[in-house]
């Protein structure tokens, strides 16, 4: 095993208690794989990314700012889109009569080429945020299209119940990245508007925010009533007539998602 030697990246921190002994004491912070954080390409250590410079960054202020952007990205892709997040709901609102779901299959029908790949957090019944949802939806735009453009796959607990994955990007041909606090979700199409919930043509759970009481879901339609096969189900070869069944039902379900979403 080669020894590394490690740069002035490594840094020294505080341990207040732990497990062992509620003494503090002082300890050496692992590596950042995730965030370069040397200061020249002759000095990358461990980095999981390569170094790059003269990276033109721009900030947006607010969800209207960074949507306007997002979507024109959007219509400009022709590769690949990734996406992650807390939350993503498939009818989060981008733009007065926009939604997520309404831009990504516009842009997956221009370039027939397009890849998109959407990771939510897969939440647990305690905190709901539709990510079962947005599943379905996707899954159900790649039955009305014909092929297979969308990918979701929920990110799932690794560490427990109190598990929360809260990483909120979207990439575009691998060259463009959009990153920070700002989920693809409902209640985020905002800037300084005030606390009118129905303002710019918000509508159900889009009029969710911070500064309002929340608000049940009014959207008269709701994916995660749709039936899905359990999985695991129907493994023996005597349910074959019995996941035959299931089939068409699920196979109904999906149509009933497109008809309802598009």
């Amino acid at each position: 095993m080669a020894v590394q030697k490690l740069d002035d990246g490594m840094n020294r921190g505080s341990v207040y208690f732990d497990d062992k002994s509620d003494k503090s004491y002082t300890a050496t912070l692992t590596h950042n794989h995730w965030v370069h954080y040397t200061s020249g390409l002759e000095r990358q250590s461990e980095n999981f990314a390569e170094y790059t410079e003269g990276n033109a960054v721009q900030a947006f202020l607010g969800g209207k700012a960074y949507f306007t952007a997002l979507l024109t990205a959007f219509k400009q892709a022709q590769k690949c889109i990734y996406i992650t997040g807390w939350q993503v709901n498939w009818d989060a609102q981008l733009a007065e009569g926009v939604r997520l779901v309404d831009a990504l299959l516009e842009a997956v029908k221009v370039s027939p080429e397009l890849q998109v790949y959407i990771m939510p957090w897969n939440n647990p019944s305690q905190v709901e945020t539709y990510s079962a949802a947005t599943e379905r939806v996707f899954a159900a735009m790649n039955t009305h299209l014909g092929r297979q453009a969308f990918y979701v796959q929920r990110a799932g607990s690794k560490s427990g119940m109190m598990f929360s994955h809260h990483q909120k990007c979207v990439i575009v041909d691998e060259k463009l990245a959009f990153v920070g606090g700002i989920d693809l979700a409902y209640g985020r199409y905002d800037d300084h508007y005030g606390l009118q919930a129905n303002a710019d043509g918000r509508q159900g759970m889009n009029m969710y925010n911070s500064c309002i009481p929340p608000v049940s879901r009014q959207n008269s339609y709701n994916p995660m009533e749709e039936y899905v096969i359990p999985t695991g189900s129907f493994q023996r070869d005597n349910q074959q007539d019995e996941r035959h069944k299931a089939e068409r039902r699920q196979a109904d379900s999906v149509q009933h998602i497109i008809d309802n979403v598009l």
